[in-house]
């Protein structure tokens, strides 16, 4: 049998080429179309992960498209078509990638595109120090401590909740190393509090709040002796966090926090929040599900069964239930592509407590989801870049 000639092997090698070159483009354009479909979905929230996260590396890769269709194209006819369909994918991506960027430069914050190529998952800075701020249940009560890398008197201070649908195993304060290291380099004292998690056992919608304001006002009577300012501390949250940050920090200002321990719990100078949980019933009813995560197994394992059950503990987790005119001053950022939880149920929020008399500030972000994976994607550096824009302009 013989051997295929140079030429056959050379014309196949093109082929292929071309064909890996246009499927790129298709590939991309894909993204695109489900990111830029209206209402929520599976595919949008998996192309706006993919923008949030990797959207630096399809744009290389839109351009390595190009770069395979236009010389490898077997002939004429192929070498428009594949070549304008690459054009449109790397125009496409360029700007989406652009689209996050302008978002976070119009508020002040700042993303780099380039920086967003290290995949790399971030180190997790074990905190300075691993203090016991109560005990509850049997079990020491901890909070994490990151020193600014400066040290400085009366540095601000920020309080942070962590994420992860208030459930046990989706998180906990020891992963706050990544984003404690980023404010803690750019001056902040920051504490990462333990709080109880929930389990389909263990409902904790009134011990998680009651664990995260014991947290703070332990911070406002340890945070000078640390280096950091009482009367400057900032409580931010994510996700379920962002629900415990706000409702702590409106809970503060009305008198109604009722923490595990016997302190004063402080009104916080500020309260930032990204993609909060902010009114669980809408969640519940239409949150998209993401990778696994039900966002109405959460909930009830939340509180401890259905919400149609148990209507007076769904209401203590809504935020509306706080809103006040003394509420602290507020940020939420907010992906108008979240549909684990739904974008609109948080700008519904802030519009209701701009109407109750909250300060409030509301960054919508284009392109990306509910879920940062890396400390450096595009999502997480406009994410913590406007917060620290915000916050700096009073703080």
């Amino acid at each position: 049998m013989p051997f295929p000639s140079r030429s056959s092997v050379a014309t196949t090698m093109r082929y292929a080429g071309f064909v890996l070159g246009v499927a790129i483009a298709f590939a991309t354009l894909t993204l695109l179309v489900a990111s830029l479909a209206p209402g929520h979905s599976v595919r949008q929230e998996g192309a706006g992960f993919a923008w949030g996260n990797y959207g630096s590396w399809i744009v290389l890769a839109s351009l390595a498209g190009l770069a395979l269709s236009l010389p490898l194209a077997p002939n004429g006819a192929c070498r428009i078509a594949g070549g304008l369909v690459a054009c449109v994918a790397l125009a496409g991506s360029v700007t989406q990638v652009g689209r996050i960027a302008a978002a976070a430069s119009a508020n002040g914050g700042r993303v780099d595109p380039l920086a967003a190529l290290d995949l790399s998952s971030p180190a997790r800075p074990e905190a300075d120090d691993w203090l016991t701020y109560n005990a509850v249940d049997g079990r020491a009560m901890r909070i994490g401590v990151w020193k600014p890398r400066l040290p400085e008197r009366n540095a601000p201070v920020l309080y942070l909740v962590h994420r992860g649908g208030w459930n046990d195993g989706m998180g906990d304060a020891r992963n706050s190393g990544a984003e404690a290291d980023w404010w803690r380099n750019r001056g902040y004292l920051v504490f990462s509090v333990e709080y109880r998690l929930a389990s389909a056992a263990y409902a904790t919608w009134d011990k998680a709040p009651a664990d995260v304001a014991c947290g703070l006002g332990w911070v406002a009577q340890h945070a000078s002796d640390l280096g950091g300012d009482p009367k400057r501390i900032v409580v931010l949250g994510a996700s379920a966090g962002g629900n415990l940050a706000l409702n702590l920090g409106y809970q503060a200002s009305m008198g109604q926090a009722r923490p595990s321990c016997g302190v004063s719990v402080p009104v916080p100078a500020a309260v930032v929040a990204y993609v909060p949980i902010v009114d669980p019933q809408y969640v519940y009813d239409h949150g998209q599900a993401v990778g696994g995560r039900e966002t109405k197994t959460l909930i009830e394992n939340y509180i401890g069964g259905r919400p149609d059950r148990h209507a007076d503990r769904m209401r203590a987790i809504s935020t509306d239930t706080y809103l006040s005119r003394d509420a602290p001053r507020t940020l939420v950022v907010e992906p108008e592509e979240d549909g684990y939880v739904p974008a609109e149920s948080v700008f519904r929020f802030c519009d209701r407590a701009r109407t109750a008399g909250v300060n409030v500030t509301t960054v919508r972000m284009p392109v990306y989801n509910h879920f940062s994976s890396y400390g450096n994607s595009l999502a997480g550096q406009a994410n913590r870049s406007v917060s620290h824009a915000w916050l700096s302009r009073f703080l």
